[in-house]
């Protein structure tokens, strides 16, 4: 066995249009290096909104894997991947941003992310590796959207305008000689953009995916004039009919997550993260199979409703163990 990077793509992605990327099926992919970069002029002087902390990745509506044609892996929107891989990697991406919603000529935008299929913060990140071997097709596709959706709806300038395309590069890492083993697959996907029309203390998310095994979930809470907020969720509680799995004050949620996941840098404003991988394995994820018992799952969360629309993200990552069929 032995791990390969090499760069399969550079694209130019015209924004607004979608566009597919053809990805390999020789050996079994650990990950996806995404390298996204363009500029920024904006013309105007009048309510300079400020820049999202994803920035341009808030270009980029939707980021797809999909396998044999129908079957989709990882489906969710750059921005919340970007929150994702802080969490997951223990660091911020890189990233390049421009610093202000103001007048500003051709400012460089550069930023890097990782669509991880490995199993990250688990002893064996080997066991849900993405094998290429075998499949009819496999495919990346990516929505984009307009260069203003960077910066926050305070944002009121005469034009805004980005480079005639940005520059996408694709880079995959791959595990050489392991085409004889089986891996499962951690799905990744937004599950749910809930809107909260109103604070109450029994706001219920349902019902949320149930079959397989949940490895965590990511919560992002925004209220779209101010960007994200700690003050959307006040509580957070994860149950499964009277089963209580998970209740805890969302900030309290979100000081453990540091310490628990030993991340360096703080935990962005609005992010929750509930980790169900105990000791980092996955026999010991959040069984939801049908042979668990556990028929229904929900969120129900204590909310305030912010000055402006209020929503919640919610992404689930969820673990789908591999068949093996005895012979």
């Amino acid at each position: 066995m032995s791990k390969q990077i090499r760069n399969i793509a550079v694209k130019s992605l015209t924004l607004g249009q979608p566009e597919t990327i053809l990805l390999p099926r020789n050996y079994a992919i650990r990950g996806l290096v995404l390298q996204l970069a363009g500029s920024v002029t904006v013309t105007g002087a009048t309510g300079n909104g400020g820049v999202k902390t994803a920035g341009l990745w808030h270009t980029i509506s939707s980021l797809r894997v999909r396998r044999d044609g129908r079957d989709t892996l990882i489906s969710i929107p750059a921005f919340l991947l970007y929150t994702l891989n802080k969490i997951l990697y223990k660091t911020a991406p890189k990233l390049t941003n421009a610093t202000t919603g103001a007048a500003q000529t051709n400012t460089a935008l550069t930023g890097g992310l990782v669509l991880p299929f490995e199993n990250l913060g688990g002893i064996k990140p080997f066991d849900t590796l993405l094998k290429g071997s075998g499949l009819s097709s496999l495919d990346l596709l990516i929505d984009t959207q307009a260069i203003s959706n960077m910066f926050g709806t305070a944002w009121a300038n005469a034009a805004i305008v980005g480079t005639a395309a940005m520059s996408l590069s694709v880079d995959v890492i791959e595990e050489v000689g392991v085409n004889n083993f089986i891996f499962g697959d951690i799905r990744t996907s937004l599950i749910s953009k809930a809107n909260v029309a109103a604070t109450s203390t029994n706001f219920q998310i349902k019902p949320l995916p149930v079959g397989n095994y949940y490895k965590g979930f990511l919560l992002f809470a925004v209220d779209s004039t101010d960007g994200p907020s700690d003050s959307v969720i006040t509580n957070i509680k994860l149950k499964s009919g009277s089963e209580v799995i998970v209740d805890i004050p969302a900030l309290n949620c979100k000081d453990l997550m540091k310490l628990i996941n030993a991340q360096e840098t703080a935990v962005e404003t609005g992010v929750y993260y509930l980790d169900l991988m105990p000791d980092g394995m996955l026999n010991q994820c959040l069984d939801v199979t049908p042979k668990s018992g556990r028929e229904t799952l929900e969120l129900e969360l204590a909310v305030t409703k912010g000055t402006a629309t209020t929503d919640i993200y919610i992404v689930g990552l969820e673990y789908i163990p591999p068949v093996i069929v005895k012979k």
